[in-house]
This record gives structure tokens, C-alpha cells and sequence, in this order.
């Protein structure tokens, strides 16, 4: 095991200790948590007070833990299209090696024949219509199988004065939190996950440097009840208090819409310019069906958009199908730009 310790505006790992066995490291983390209590509570208390507070200060006030089956359902909700990804990069590139190195010329002219002489579009469709179930399989099984990876064993423990975060299967990792280092709490929810009671927790942690994705903690697969228990922890939020709304101008809207539309201008400029069998009889269903879908998808998308304040909190709402709620204290704002 090894233990890494790092502060608030510090770099990610300002001392990194090593080699070390479980015990000793479960002990470093409990004396290193324990020195940095508030002063008031290290102050004025005798010998008796502070084992008592010690002791008060274990007892977990709440526990969460992931089951398998909560995993595999987490696998099959999550966006399963990066499996998909990663299985045909790997593809990509295996079918780039073999063209490389064991395909000369006169093997690609041989197939290319073999293919326009053999195989007919009716195969050619079968074909696609096997492959791209598959793949689409092997992808969720891909995602599942990282999910499983990355977060198997994932417990959660509320003490008097931290949070306790372990998770991790190839390589098992142990967080203990404090409130004071969370700057942004951020849940995130689709339709799936939703019916499922499953979201996703992400906090950003105090960080002096511009690398967000190493700052920031991860905790997949809870339920509401614990997102409100981990959020009411972290932060001293109200649900119901006062706030002003804020929504984005509609030229937004507009805007997004412009940018929608050039995936299918500059697709149409490729097939106008390269293929010869221009014909506005496919085109038009196609832009029929494309202008509709980015219209309501975008406007939904623009809708999604709110910006609330109240006096301790900034709130920040996105998202179309994947559901984005940011809660950031005011007092821990860094700049604004």
C-alpha cells in the first residue's frame, strides 16, 4: 500500500509514501486525519475528553456499500458507446497493422475482385445487420466489465468529521475527505439511471492546477437518499431556500442550432463533390428527418439551461439526456472570468 498526502491549492501529491502494509497505512491515515481537527476541539480537553472524542469520531454515523447486482445494473445504465469506441479503435487498428505489414498489392487487388464477384449488397446488408448488434453487445460487456474494475468493493463511510471512500478491484484506492476540500458538487442522472435509483457524484477537489479530471472524485451507483446525505455533509445546503433564476438569451438557442446544422452541410458538400448519383430524392428525406431532430433536441438542450443563485450557493443545471446539477459554494469561488 502507499500513502499519498496533499492539501488544499497544493499540486496533486505533495508527499507520496510507499511500500507500506495495511495496517500501517490504516494507522498513518487515522493519526494524520486526527492531528488536523479543528483547534477548538483540540483544545481544552483533558486526557479522557480527547479518547472519548477519538472514540466518538470512528464510529461511522452512516455506511453505503455497491452489490454486484448494483454494479451490473450501473454497468448496463452507463454510456456503453465508449466500449463500443474503444472496441472499434482496437479493431481499427488491428485491421491497420495487418494492411501494413501482411498485405502487399497484388492480396488487396485479389480481394477486391473476390468481393465484387462473390458477395452481393443482400449479404453485404446481412452482414451489417449481424455486426452492429454485435458490437453493440460487446460493447455494453466492454463497459460492465470496467465498471466492475474500477469501482468493485466501492464503500462509503460518514465519520464525525470526514468521508471515507474506498473502491477498486486491480488497484484498490482509499480517500478520506474533508468538507473544507470540496469546492464543486456535481450529481449526474439519465432517464435509465433514474428509474433505477442510481447517480453519479462527482467532487472537485481544492487544486491549484489546471488538471480537472485529477482533481476530481468520481462516486457512481448511489441512491438519492445517500446524494442527500453526502451533499448535506459536505455542504450546510438548504433545500427550499430563496434563489434567483437565471436563463440563457435565446440567440443560444440560435446558435446551437447554426452549429448543428454543419455536420449535414458539409456532408452534403462531400457527397455533391465526390459521388456522382446526386439526387434530391434521397437527400430531402434525409434533411426532412435531420432538421426536426436537431431543432427539438437543441431547443430541449437550451431549456435545460439554469443558473440559480442563493446567498451561500451557486447552482448550475445542463444536460439533455444526461442530467448535469452543480452546487458551488460562493465563499470557495476562485475567479470569474
Amino acid at each position: 500500500y502507499e500513502v499519498i498526502i496533499d492539501t488544499a491549492g497544493s499540486k496533486g501529491e505533495e508527499v507520496k509514501i510507499k511500500a507500506l502494509s495495511r495496517e500501517k497505512a490504516d494507522k498513518l491515515q487515522a493519526v494524520l486525519m486526527q492531528e488536523v481537527q479543528t483547534p477548538n476541539e483540540a483544545i481544552h480537553s483533558n486526557d479522557n475528553e480527547d479518547h472519548a472524542q477519538v472514540s466518538t469520531q470512528e464510529i461511522p454515523q452512516w455506511k453505503y456499500s455497491l452489490s454486484t447486482g448494483t454494479l451490473l445494473r450501473l454497468g448496463l445504465s452507463t454510456n456503453y458507446l465508449r466500449g463500443v469506441w474503444v472496441l472499434l479503435l482496437f479493431a481499427g487498428s488491428i485491421l491497420q497493422q495487418l494492411d501494413m505489414n501482411l498485405l502487399d498489392e497484388n492480396y488487396n487487388s485479389q480481394l477486391e475482385r473476390a468481393y465484387e464477384t462473390y458477395i452481393n449488397a443482400d449479404y453485404t446488408m446481412t452482414l451489417l445487420l449481424i455486426a452492429i448488434p454485435l458490437i453493440f453487445i460487446v460493447g455494453i460487456i466492454i463497459t460492465t466489465i470496467e465498471i466492475f474494475i474500477k469501482y468493485f468493493g466501492l464503500k462509503l463511510t460518514r465519520t464525525k468529521h470526514d468521508l471515507q471512500l474506498e473502491m477498486g478491484l486491480r488497484t484498490n484506492t482509499r480517500v478520506t475527505l474533508k468538507p473544507i476540500r470540496v469546492q464543486v458538487f456535481t450529481v449526474l442522472i439519465n432517464p435509465v439511471q433514474r428509474y433505477l435509483n442510481l447517480f453519479q457524484v462527482q467532487l472537485a477537489l481544492a487544486n491549484s492546477t489546471d488538471v480537472t479530471d485529477k482533481s476530481k472524485i468520481k462516486i457512481p451507483g448511489l441512491p438519492k437518499k445517500i446524494v442527500r446525505n453526502v451533499r448535506d455533509f459536505l455542504f450546510d445546503f438548504r433545500e427550499g431556500e430563496s434563489m434567483e433564476v437565471f436563463t440563457p438569451h435565446h440567440l443560444l438557442f440560435i446558435r446551437r442550432c447554426v452549429v448543428g446544422l454543419l455536420p449535414l452541410l458539409v456532408g452534403l458538400s462531400l457527397w455533391y463533390i465526390f459521388l456522382d448519383f446526386f439526387r434530391w430524392e434521397l437527400i430531402l428525406p434525409v434533411i426532412l428527418l435531420y432538421l426536426p431532430i436537431l431543432i427539438i433536441s437543441q431547443w430541449y438542450a437550451y431549456k435545460a439551461i439554469i443558473l440559480q443563485f442563493t446567498d451561500e450557493f451557486l447552482i448550475k443545471k445542463t444536460g439533455l439526456w444526461t442530467k448535469k446539477t452543480e452546487i458551488i459554494p460562493i465563499y470557495k469561488l476562485q475567479s470569474i472570468t
